[in-house]
C-alpha cells in the first residue's frame, strides 16, 4: 500500500489571514450567535425580561494575533451573570448551550475561547 501526503507549497499562516478566512470565521460566530440567541430563548420565560440581552448578542470576526478568528459577543451587562448565575439567579448558560448546538467548544472555565 502506498501512502500520499499532501503538503501545500504555500505559506499556511498567509492563508489564515485571508479575507476568506476572516468571512468563513464570520460566518461561523454569526451561525453561533443564532445559537445562543435560541437557546437563550428555551431557557426562558426569564423575570424582569427586557429584551436587551437577546438583542446585545452578535458575531463578530477579524483577524487576531495574525489570523482570522470569530467571536459571539454579549454587551449587556447582565450577560456574565446570566452566564454563570448569581446568588439571585441560576446559570442559564445560553453561551455555552448555543455553543454546543453548533459543535464547538468552550475553552477554559471562562466563555471567551472557542475552537471547533
Amino acid at each position: 500500500m502506498t501512502t500520499f501526503k499532501f503538503v501545500p507549497d504555500v505559506d499556511v499562516k498567509a492563508i489564515a489571514r485571508t479575507p476568506e478566512m476572516v468571512n468563513h470565521f464570520g460566518g461561523v460566530a454569526d451561525l453561533t450567535a443564532e445559537a445562543v440567541r435560541a437557546a437563550w430563548e428555551a431557557s426562558g420565560p426569564h423575570p424582569y425580561e427586557t429584551g436587551d440581552y437577546i438583542e446585545s448578542i452578535n458575531g463578530d470576526s477579524g483577524i487576531e494575533n495574525g489570523v482570522a478568528a470569530g467571536r459571539v459577543n454579549a454587551d449587556d451587562y447582565k450577560a456574565w451573570w446570566l452566564e454563570v448565575g448569581t446568588e439571585d439567579t441560576p446559570p442559564f448558560a445560553p453561551l455555552r448551550r448555543g455553543v454546543d448546538a453548533v459543535g464547538l467548544h468552550l475553552i477554559g472555565n471562562q466563555a471567551r475561547g472557542l475552537y471547533g
